[in-house]
């Protein structure tokens, strides 16, 4: 199910107060979200007067999903601060080109809890991977009309959804990622994500 929030109440700009139900808001909450927030005209609310075109057409929407997944026995593991040493990395950027993984999960989550980067990171001597962020973010209409893209994901736009361009598909994102950190933590690794 897809879905999104019409919110009703006052236009008082100037006592911050832009209330407008024809445009559609994402739940904050939103465990997955489909489409991409693009720079259109119908997804600017105004700013002296308010714009009431609907934008639903336009607008990301919230997903609804099953929160189920075997975790089995997973638990993180407990390694005292004072014996951690934190890896920081992007998924995309740490996989993407690693030769020995195969080439369709190069990039993904998928790619985080394969064999072969256990190895490495265990290889290093990390006991826990910090991942820049991980929640589905936007790119800036600068880049947009720039035809670029954010690849870093500080813009993010569903706090507690996943970048869905990281996995098979955006309905497997949770699972995916999921397995991955189950993985590390059987490995003796912790995981973190950056969520700004």
């Amino acid at each position: 199910m897809r879905y999104g929030y019409r919110v009703h109440g006052p236009w008082q700009p100037a006592q911050g107060h832009r209330f407008n139900p024809a445009k559609l808001l994402l739940d904050p909450y939103a465990r997955r979200v489909e489409g991409e927030l693009k720079d259109h005209p119908l997804l600017h609310g105004g700013h002296d007067e308010p714009d009431y075109r609907d934008n639903a057409a336009v607008a990301p929407k919230s997903v609804v999903i099953s929160d189920h997944y075997d975790w089995e026995d997973d638990a993180a593991p407990h390694t005292p601060w004072g014996k951690t040493v934190i890896y920081e990395a992007h998924v995309k950027g740490l996989t993407y080109l690693h030769p020995e993984l195969p080439q369709e999960i190069r990039g993904t989550y998928k790619a985080l809890g394969h064999p072969v980067m256990v190895a490495y990171f265990k290889q290093l001597g990390i006991t826990a991977l910090e991942l820049l962020p991980v929640a589905q973010f936007a790119s800036e209409p600068r880049l947009q009309r720039m035809g670029l893209t954010n690849y870093w994901g500080y813009n993010p736009m569903a706090m507690f959804a996943l970048h869905p361009a990281w996995a098979s598909s955006p309905e497997t994102a949770l699972d995916e990622f999921r397995d991955a950190v189950k993985a590390l933590h059987r490995a003796g690794l912790r995981s973190f994500w950056t969520s700004y």
